[in-house]
């Protein structure tokens, strides 16, 4: 379960360093690209803020495939461990 959390905090804040990098002209700050990274891996999907580009909403396609497949290994292996 550790790993797992490891894991999804490593990807959280992967997107959110490829958000901050990958939106020129635009002066946010780090906090906000972790509670971008943070909501759409929680959600699956944009909360408050919405994509415009689409090499943006593909980047966060990915990034939730990444979080739901995680949360899917996670729930398998609690359940074989406790099965």
């Amino acid at each position: 379960m550790i790993t797992g959390a490891l894991v999804w905090v490593d990807v959280a804040l992967t997107f959110a360093l490829l958000y901050w990098e990958l939106v020129p002209g635009w002066r946010p700050t780090i906090v906000d690209h972790l509670y971008l990274a943070f909501t759409n891996a929680t959600a699956f999907s944009p909360t408050d803020v919405m994509p415009m580009r689409p090499w943006v909403k593909m980047l966060m396609a990915v990034q939730g495939m990444i979080s739901l497949v995680l949360l899917s290994l996670v729930i398998a292996n609690a359940v074989n461990i406790l099965g």
